[in-house]
């Protein structure tokens, strides 16, 4: 079943809005479309939905561009086992707060924009929150 999504290309530099596009995702055949008069259009498959979004997203970074959905969150990360239970479509939010159950988000909901990051930023506080978590365990 085909499911369509509205956002935002977001400016890579300036951090604004600068297109509204639609996005299109296919949970059965795991592919990912986007389109727009600025990029044309995108079309990838992949190993599940977030293997597809990564590819979405790296080739709109290319380009200057971000999407303001959850999948384009620094703060998401998905386990193996999430992403076989929903075929990549729901991830993990880190948040600083170490002693709680990590909140579930769906990549395809839209998000503010003050989360959204490129692919090196996502790892960037993905690692930084890995260490600051294995110092949490040392104290305990």
């Amino acid at each position: 079943m085909i499911k369509e999504v509205e956002t935002y290309l977001i400016d890579i530099v300036t951090r604004q809005n600068f297109e509204k596009v639609s996005l299109k995702y296919d949970e059965s055949k795991l592919e990912v479309s986007i389109k727009s008069e600025t990029i044309n259009q995108i079309e990838v498959d992949g190993a599940d939905l977030l293997d597809c979004y990564r590819k979405v997203q790296e080739l709109l970074e290319e380009k200057g561009y971000l999407l303001c959905l959850n999948g384009s969150r620094i703060d998401v990360q998905a386990s193996g086992l999430l992403r076989d239970s929903t075929n990549g479509i729901s991830t993990y939010q880190f948040t600083e707060d170490f002693t709680s159950d990590k909140p579930i988000l769906n990549i395809f909901h839209p998000s503010d924009r003050g989360y959204i990051g490129t692919v090196q930023e996502h790892r960037d506080f993905i690692a930084n929150w890995k260490i600051k978590y294995k110092n949490y365990l040392k104290q305990q």
